[in-house]
């Protein structure tokens, strides 16, 4: 490919999986030769990144930003599709990649259809879960998408809880339309299959070659504490609380200096996980970190811990442990699965299965470092060139199929 438009309908600037894959993607298309052009809500720092490395950004206001979410609403409007005519045009794109599905993401793919464009759909999540909320609100939200969209929506159902079925089929809704749907993960793609997508292919997100940090690492584990980091956004789904409970469990088993925890990251569970009543003298909480300053936190650590269970498709931070050459201790099969040997699996899904997982790298070390060495062939399928390759030629099948129909 020689040129590719990149939309995204989220705030770029907060910090989040779709967030994070968009900008890596950019750059491993920048780093192979390709002309990217980004379209997305204002982000000032998000856009200085991209120019910095030479691609084209295009900041489109919003009509209105949801309070508290930091949900930039960006409408599919005559205005706005004319405003992307133009930008695909002087792109002369090979293809347009949307990384989410709603108002610019819909209007980006009328006119990708309408001009003969490549329209790829990345599908970040198709696990969204909501609130228990009555039908109505469902409905509501369904009209809500519709009437910012201008997409029909599937009447299927995709889940038990009315919103969260609402918020899968909007995804779904505009994987209907897009030439082809990228899902970083197989067992997503197995999802989206199942619910009627069509052209569903399993591309990793890309993660550039980490800059290892500069600071020092302690190596001598077996002398020390095992290492944990936790890292993410301290929300239900995420289950933090699953973390803390098992190293303040092995902490008791153990005894002192055996086991120590950082955490990263901020939310609305934080507080409550890290009561005021906690021991905190094997977990340290940092809060939000800058990236470099997070980065530093899990090169000092021996494994990354993932708890949430069912709800991730591709966690952005599992590829850069392994970039770094760490392995992570996981509570989902699922996502285990996805990652092979650079995998820890916890026995049961609890806080008590993740104390037996932890016990027995702190028993066993051999484990932690079989693990960590297979985390290399981990980090090499998120490798850039690879990501590229992969979505280029899907292009080019697409483009050869048309040819011929």
């Amino acid at each position: 490919m020689h040129s590719v438009v990149l939309v995204m309908d989220y705030d770029p600037d907060f910090i989040g999986g779709a967030q994070t894959a968009f900008v890596q993607q950019a750059h491993a298309f920048l780093d192979a030769g390709v002309k990217v052009s980004v379209i997305i809500p204002p982000g000032r720092e998000c856009a200085e990144n991209i120019r910095a490395l030479g691609g084209n950004v295009r900041l489109l206001s919003p009509t209105v930003t949801i309070p508290g979410l930091r949900f930039p609403v960006v409408r599919n409007t005559a205005a706005v599709r004319a405003i992307l005519r133009a930008e695909f045009a002087a792109a002369e794109c090979d293809a347009v990649i949307v990384h989410s599905e709603f108002g610019l993401a819909a209007a980006s793919a009328a006119v990708a259809l309408e001009r003969g464009i490549p329209l790829l759909q990345v599908v970040h999540t198709f696990f969204w879960r909501a609130q228990p909320t009555p039908r109505f609100v469902a409905a509501a939200a369904e009209r809500g998408y519709h009437w910012l969209t201008g997409v029909p929506i599937p009447q299927i159902e995709l889940a038990a809880n009315p919103l969260s079925s609402a918020l899968r089929r909007m995804t779904l809704a505009l994987a209907l339309v897009a030439d082809g749907v990228l899902s970083p993960s197989a067992h997503q793609a197995a999802l989206l299959r199942r619910a009627g997508a069509q052209r569903v292919h399993v591309v990793s997100n890309a993660m550039r070659h980490t800059v290892v940090p500069s600071v020092p690492r302690d190596s001598t584990f077996g002398a020390r504490p095992l290492r944990l980091v936790w890292i993410g956004r301290c929300s239900p789904e995420k289950r933090l609380e699953i973390a803390v409970d098992a190293v303040l469990a092995l902490t008791r088993e153990l005894g002192p200096n055996r086991v120590m925890l950082d955490i990263v990251g901020s939310g609305p569970t934080i507080a409550r996980v890290l009561r005021e009543e906690l021991d905190r003298s094997s977990i340290r909480a940092h809060g939000h970190l800058a990236w470099p300053e997070a980065q530093e936190v899990l090169w000092q650590a021996d494994a990354l811990v993932l708890t949430s269970v069912g709800f991730d498709n591709q966690p952005m931070v599992a590829l850069e442990a392994f970039r770094l050459g760490k392995p992570i201790v996981v509570s989902d099969p699922v996502i285990a699965g996805e990652f092979g040997r650079a995998a820890i699996l916890a026995p049961t899904i609890d806080a008590v299965g993740l104390c037996s997982a932890l016990h027995k790298l702190v028993v066993e070390p051999e484990r932690l470092r079989d693990a960590a060495a297979a985390s290399a062939s981990a980090a090499e399928e998120a490798s850039p060139a690879r990501h590229v390759e992969r979505i280029s030629a899907i292009v080019r099948a697409f483009r050869a199929q048309r040819a011929v129909e």
